[in-house]
């Protein structure tokens, strides 16, 4: 039955005037996990989620040096007055006048002064277009390593609004940065903050010569470089990383793994979705954090055979009812709110006997093994 079909069901009365309610609770029990710091909205799109914050004690040094690099870069937010600027130009580009601010930016690329830079990066974030392009523009004119400083800055301790901005000019910025941060994330002299900015900024500016270094850091041994680097990686959204994240949801840490099975979600096709069913099914996935997760994706590339492994968990009235539900929700375009039992009466609607036995889905097309 086609999904067309399927949605046309919905509209029969019965479903139509029946009572929208929250879903019957269900069980969220889960045993302690460490999963889900990486990328826990599913489906976000990569260049409107800055980079997971870290509750991970600094070593003095990083302390020291992300203290001197705040004092040095970190001075443009509104937040900060005035005072702290030196010069006209500084002030123009604190100016409320978008106007002012695009005069400092062509002001700034003249003088092309490192203390100035931070600026221009700075203006990535502006709430004008028309700024934002220009500072966007005049990057490439600008001494590329204090750019890439200011912008690993940003990116390591900025607020998120600057980090949003800054990252939607990551892509436009590859040609310029890319070999730059690449640099970066094998430069042991910066922060561990830096180093995982780096891995975040090549994931999102899309840097396939990045994947073969990135893939290297998910197997070291520092455990938050090698989830940044699984999440830069499944940021990509390139067809050419799909061998890359199976391998990666082999992965011991589930930090690794989450990212690495939304990698594969977006990307999709038959062999994604043989995987994420694999792992959603019983035996497969074994962090329940992660599983929900997996179980949510299947509505980005799931089938009509997919309707009837998602039902099973709705009637099941699990931890995992709950995304099951969006699953559907998500292919069906129906809302999440109806209850379990209503989608249970819609599914008995849609799918009579004699067309959910003809329709059992295949088994998975790759198992996924345990993740000792």
């Amino acid at each position: 039955m086609k999904l067309s079909v399927i949605l046309a069901v919905f509209a029969v009365p019965c479903l139509v005037h029946a009572q929208i309610q929250e879903g019957a609770a269900v069980s969220d029990e889960e045993p302690p996990s460490q999963a889900a710091k990486i990328g826990v909205e599913s489906a976000a799109s990569p260049e409107q989620t800055p980079p997971p914050q870290t509750d991970q004690a600094e070593t003095p040094e990083d302390e020291q040096r992300r203290k001197t690099q705040q004092e040095r870069l970190l001075w443009r937010p509104l937040a900060v007055s005035e005072e702290r600027a030196s010069g006209p130009l500084a002030s123009l580009a604190l100016s409320a006048d978008p106007v002012s601010r695009m005069r400092a930016i062509e002001g700034l690329v003249a003088v092309n002064s490192p203390e100035m830079i931070p600026f221009v990066v700075y203006e990535l974030s502006d709430p004008e277009p028309a700024v934002r392009r220009a500072a966007l523009n005049a990057i490439p004119s600008l001494e590329r390593a204090t750019v890439s400083e200011a912008i690993l800055a940003v990116l390591a301790w900025g607020d998120a609004e600057t980090v949003k901005g800054v990252t939607a000019a990551l892509p436009s910025l590859r040609p310029v940065l890319e070999e730059t941060f690449l640099k970066a994330l094998d430069n042991s002299e910066l922060t561990g903050d830096e180093r995982v900015g780096a891995a975040y900024a090549l994931g999102r500016m899309g840097s396939i010569k990045a994947l073969e270094p990135l893939e290297e850091k998910v197997y070291g041994s520092d455990a938050r470089l090698s989830a940044y680097a699984a999440d830069a990686i499944a940021a990509m959204d390139n067809a050419g990383t799909l061998q890359t994240l199976m391998r990666m949801v082999q992965h011991t840490d589930p930090n690794v793994r989450l990212p690495a099975y939304q990698g594969i979600a977006r990307i999709g096709g038959p062999e994604a979705l043989g995987l994420l069913t694999a792992a959603a099914s019983p035996g497969g996935e074994p962090d329940i954090r992660v599983k929900r997760e997996v179980v949510r994706s299947l509505g980005l590339v799931g089938n009509e055979s997919t309707v009837h492994f998602l039902i099973k968990m709705v009637r099941a009235r699990s931890s995992l009812t709950r995304p099951a539900i969006e699953s559907l929700s998500m292919m069906t375009g129906l809302p999440a709110s109806l209850a379990p039992e209503r989608w249970v009466e819609w599914y008995e609607e849609a799918f009579p006997p004699e067309i959910e036995e003809s329709t059992v889905p295949a088994p998975p097309l790759v198992p996924v093994g345990g993740a000792g």
